[in-house]
């Protein structure tokens, strides 16, 4: 479907002569699709590809160490979210994919590592005793802004891995 505005406007909506940007003005039409659009808007190169969203997400590493409660957190890149190691802050209400892995032993006892919102458990993964595992989860949660996420050890684990053998990530996929 394409649509054709004879002129320069529709209702709120107009398009500058020659440029192909579709821009809209007033508090109802915050728009401007455009390959030359700023970084607020939306960029959509020539072959239809979308090239610059302001769709917040944030990665990094899980630190390492012994014991349990909540892990520290080493970010690698953000954009958007408010991160206090091991808070990460969501900047706003919406659906978000969570993922993590790491590493980890374990003695004698079994260990939960658990994704955590707002202090309350939300999933976990499960690990055996005596044997090293590589734990990982990849969840959807909703929150709301300033809720915050952190992964948390349940039980004592003799060694998590950092580096090459853990990683986090976050990111906005619907936001209400």
């Amino acid at each position: 479907m394409s649509v054709t505005i004879t002129g320069s406007a529709i209702n709120n909506l107009t398009v500058p002569s020659a440029s192909g940007t579709l821009v809209g003005s007033g508090a109802n039409y915050p728009l401007n699709i455009d390959a030359n659009a700023d970084a607020n808007s939306i960029q959509i190169d020539s072959s239809g590809r979308l090239i610059n969203t302001t769709v917040p997400y944030a990665g990094g590493t899980v630190s390492s160490g012994t014991g349990s409660g909540a892990r520290g957190i080493t970010v690698g890149f953000n954009r958007g979210f408010s991160i206090s190691s091991p808070n990460i802050t969501v900047p706003r209400d919406g659906i978000y994919f969570v993922s993590y892995k790491q590493l980890v032993s374990t003695s004698g006892s079994h260990n939960y590592f658990g994704v955590y919102k707002n202090g309350a458990l939300v999933k976990y993964a499960y690990s055996l005793g005596s044997q090293y595992n590589d734990l990982g989860l990849a969840l959807i949660i909703e929150c709301s802004v300033n809720d915050y996420i952190y992964f948390n050890y349940q039980n004592s684990s003799t060694n998590t891995w950092a580096g090459g053998h853990s990683n986090w990530s976050i990111w906005l996929i619907a936001g209400s």
